[in-house]
Parts: C-alpha cells; structure tokens; sequence
C-alpha cells in the first residue's frame, strides 16, 4: 500500500473481499495501515457480511471520508439464509443499517441474489419487506436527511466446487418474472439495479460446462462475440448461433439437475475441499441446516487440512486498535498535511499536445496525484471530505490547447517558487507543464472570481470551408470578418438549454495574422460578462457555417488570459510579490 500511493499519489485504498469483515487479521492490518488517514488517504471495505460489521472499523473508515458501504444478506427471508449456510439474522441486518447511518452515512448499497435453490415468491416478498425495515430504521435515524437505498439484484449461478454445483439454475423466463416481481413491489426511493438475466444464463452455462464449450466459445467470437462483460457490446443472439452451430443445447450445462453420482466435467481437479464435505454440505442446506464457521466451532473435515495447517479455532483475531491510540497517532501526524496556509503561489501552466484532452476533472485529478507525489507541502480542507487546496482559472473546453492557464496552491511552508516548479513538473506529463509561479496574497479573490479577457490562435484549413470563398486572401478574410462583427447581433442557439444568445458583445476582435499554403491563422480576443461567456469554437462555427464534424479540424490555442482590475486588464500575475519566468 505504501510504495503503490507513493508511485501513484492515489487518495483511496479499498480491502476488497467478499466479506471482508471475515478475515482473521483485519483489525491488525487497519492497525497497520493506522498512519494513512492522517495522509489524507480514505480506506474503503467492499462487501460487509452483516453481524461482522464493528464500531472501531466504523471510527476508521470514516476518519477521512465517508466511503460506500456494501452489505450482502443475499436472500431476504431467514430460512433461505440457511439454505445458503448465511446464518445471519434479520436482527444482524437492521443493526449493521442502524450503525451505518448513526455514524453519518447517507446511503447504502444492499446485494441479494435471486433463484437461489428453494426459492419461492415467500422469499421475494421477504426482500420486499425487509428493504421497507431498512428504510425504516434508516429514516429513523437520520429524520432530517434523505436516505439513499441502492439494490443490487444478480440472479444465482451454480459453480463446481460448491455444495450447489449439482442444482439446476433458474431459466431466463424465471429470472424475468422474479426481476419483474420486485420491480414493482419495492418501496419507492429505492435505486433497483440487476445483472442482465441473458448474461447470467450464460454465465451458468460456461460455470459448469466440459470440454465442448470450447468449440462454441471459438464460434461465438468468430460470430463477433466481443467485449461481453460490457452491456453495449454484448449480443446473445451471437451466442445463440453459436450453440445451434455446435449442436449443443445450453440448458444441458445451465438448468439440469444433476445427480450425486454423476461425473462431473470438473472430478479430476482437486481444490482441497473433498467431494464428501461437499455432498454432505448439499444435503445439508436442503435440510436448511447451518454449518458455522469453522474458526469459532472447529474442524467440520472438509479435507483443505491435507494441503495447510488450518489455525486452530479463535485464533487470528488481532486486537484493534483502541480509540486513545488512534487520537494519539492524530496528534502526530506527518507535518506534509496540514490546514493552516502560509503561502500562496499562482502558477501559469500549459495544455498542448494530447494535454488537450484532459477535462476541468481530469486535471484535478492529475494535479491532486502529482502533487501527492512530489510531496509537496499542500493544505487541505477540513470537514467530512477533505481536500487539497487549490483552484484553477476558468476552464477550457475539451480539445482546445492552451499556454496560459492558471493555478492556485495554498502551501503551508515556504518552498522557493523554482524548487516548487522543478519537483511539481517532474511529476507531470509532457503536455502539461508549468512556465513560471510566483507568489500571491492570501486574500487575493479567487481566479474564478475575476472578470476575463483571453486570446486565441485559430489555424483553419483553407478547404474548410468550401463554400467560402473568403478562404483565397487575407484582406478577403478581414474583409468578411469586418461584415461579420458589423452586424447588430451576432445569435447563437445552445443546443443543451435550447436557448438563444447574442455574442457580440463578447467579442473584442477577431482577424486574421497570418497563413501558409495550407491554414490561416487567425487571433480572437473573447470576454467575458456577469451575465454570461462564449466559447471560441461557438465563434468560428458561427462565422464559417460549420457543421459540428468540421469544427474538430479547427486547432485553437489559447495563448493569453488577462483578469480585469478596476477599468484595466492585467495578467494574473502582474501583482505578483516575486516573479519567476
């Protein structure tokens, strides 16, 4: 975890499991990974069995952000649990909700299967009203805020290796009228997501086929199969094809019930656990009886002992960490993040070259894990989700190049600008890059404060714009943009908002600087008002007519950014109380 933040500059690491709350030795390795928080670094549990869920992992998740909370019942009504050896009680569930919500959590995610073996519409209707319970004692506890429920519903593959590797798997029509059935009795303001039934049914097909599958799976991707796993890629009727090209029937593998005496494609790969323990564990869970965990109740002689030394029963369980020693690690915190500022250093930095098509988001996250790596002494905010301080100038749209944007870091020591700019930049690519910085007032108003004015390069291709014949000369070019800005108003129409604007004000000129054989070159100054912006390319595609696939063949570059002082126009770091270029 150590050296995979420093490599990354990351700001979350998850323990992902199945059930993580099961494993021995959690409550030592969060001791372990104790000194993180103070780094501003959230750690997240996936899927939590309810009943294993405690209070000091509640006070150490949300030590720096509160991150999403998973909890797996898998079927809703108690005799079900037991059929699946989940011996958790209805008791275990509301109380996990009670404890999440109680430590300031806002939503949960919830995880059942449907078509488990011996599944009737009592089961469904037991989701059904053990969701209400939750939503219940969830606005129970939290009266004043809206609860968020999110359902996820993924329909029962049997696997080799499992007690349940000999049962049959719910077909598709039966998976439809279960999703279809919750579907329209859940509570209302509960988010309901489910796997698609097409791609479970083969999933159970390919869990537990034999060796003739290969010949279908060879066709399917000859037939275009591709990508599967992602909804818009995925097509069933290329795997229909497949199967009906084979001669094989994929009920045979997915919806049969086999017997225990049959030959399993599977007999002769060992995994440790003996064919007896399993068979015994079926005719359990028909019999719904529960087999506890081995850990607490002893050996049950699955056969796993012949390959590793199990830990004797109550053994593992690390002490956790008591409160004092956390509030105690707090106080000595690393002095790399810190809440008080010292320092404040405006920087000009670039977007050229694939940097271009970074988003407004994708450049704080890159800066935010550069700067995690460089190590620079960064403040962070305080609150429930803190984060590192600092703010860019008004953002570019995506695609657009530029060599004057700007940036504000709030440090909490002193670091001279060019050590700053040398460590900051060797932890950036290419395409994004910082020219100077220097350093500001604290108080100074916030970049995205300020009234603007920026420049921009636009290189348009000559044959463009066919129909224009203005593409031949320059004094054609500036004859026609003379025309164009002499109009009374220039209208656009914003697609998004369907709503009709007048750009003219907000353009400060616009003509041509150069050419070659190839492109004009052409310089806009745009900008802006309280009342609104404009975008560059809304210019150009105005004045040339173009449609939207033409305007990705326009290159623009904003090359000067100017914030307005009074009645003048002055660069960001023109009031700068050091400069470095």
């Amino acid at each position: 975890v150590g050296q995979s933040l420093a490599a990354t500059g990351y700001e979350e690491v998850s323990l992902s499991s199945l059930s993580s709350g099961d494993y021995d030795d959690l409550s030592c390795l969060l001791q372990a990974l104790a000194h993180y928080p103070q780094q501003k670094v959230a750690i997240s549990l996936s899927s939590l069995r309810p009943g294993s869920l405690e209070p000091e992992l509640i006070r150490f998740i949300k030590r720096v952000r509160q991150t999403g909370f998973t909890i797996a019942p898998e079927a809703g009504s108690e005799r079900l649990r037991r059929v699946i050896n989940k011996g958790i009680s209805e008791q275990d569930i509301l109380e996990t909700v009670r404890l999440v919500f109680s430590n300031g959590w806002q939503g949960i995610k919830l995880y059942f299967m449907i078509g488990l073996p011996g599944e009737t519409e009592e089961d469904l209707e037991a989701i059904v009203q053990l969701l209400k319970r939750i939503r219940w004692v969830a606005k129970q506890v939290s009266p004043h805020r809206q609860v968020k429920i999110n359902l996820s519903l993924s329909a029962f593959v049997p696997k080799a290796h499992t007690p349940f590797q000999w049962v049959p798997q719910d077909d598709m029509a039966e998976l439809k009228e279960k999703q279809e059935y919750l579907k329209h009795k859940l509570p209302r303001r509960i988010k309901l997501k489910w796997h698609d039934r097409l791609l479970s049914n083969l999933e159970g097909v390919l869990a537990r086929g034999d060796r003739r599958l290969g010949a279908v799976i060879v066709r399917a991707w000859r037939n275009g199969a591709r990508f599967d796993q992602w909804s818009e890629f995925f097509d069933y009727s290329r795997w229909e094809r497949a199967f009906a090209q084979c001669g094989i029937d994929p009920a045979f593998y997915a919806q049969r019930r086999r017997s225990l005496d049959e030959v399993l494609p599977w007999d002769h790969l060992d995994m440790g656990v003996s064919p007896e323990f399993l068979k015994r564990e079926y005719h359990k869970a028909l019999a719904q009886e529960v087999t506890p965990d081995c850990r607490k109740a002893g050996c049950h002689e699955c056969g796993i002992s012949r390959y590793t030394q199990c830990r004797p029963p109550g053994s593992g369980r690390g002490e956790g960490v008591p409160e004092r020693e956390l509030r105690l690690r707090e106080k000595k915190a690393s002095p790399a993040y810190k809440t008080e500022k010292l320092i404040r250093y405006r920087a000009r930095f670039c977007k050229l070259g694939k940097g271009r098509f970074l988003s407004h988001l994708d450049l704080i996250r890159l800066f935010s894990r550069a700067l995690r790596r460089a190590q620079l002494p960064i403040c962070y905010s305080q609150g429930f989700h803190p984060h590192m301080l600092f703010s860019f100038s008004p953002a570019l749209s995506i695609g657009l190049e530029s060599e004057a944007e700007y940036v504000d870091f709030d440090l909490f020591d002193y670091l001279p600008a060019d050590e700053f700019i040398r460590r900051l930049n060797a932890q950036l690519p290419p395409g994004v890059q910082l020219y100077e910085a220097a350093q500001v007032s604290l108080r100074a108003p916030s970049l995205t404060r300020h009234e603007y004015m920026a420049a921009y390069r636009i290189r348009v291709p000559r044959r463009l714009p066919e129909e224009n014949e203005a593409a031949s000369s320059l004094q054609q070019v500036q004859q026609q943009l003379d025309e164009f800005l002499a109009q009374e108003k220039i209208l656009i129409t914003r697609r998004l908002k369907n709503k009709i604007v007048d750009i003219k004000p907000l353009i400060s000129s616009f003509k041509p600087v150069g050419a070659d054989e190839n492109e004009l070159i052409l310089e806009l100054l745009l900008k802006s008002a309280p009342k609104g912006t404009v975008k560059p390319q809304e210019v150009v595609q105005k004045f040339y007519r173009l449609a939207d696939s033409q305007l990705g063949r326009v290159r623009i570059k904003r090359i000067c950014l100017w914030f307005k002082q009074g009645q003048h126009f002055v660069t960001p770091l023109s009031n700068s109380s050091s400069k470095r270029r």
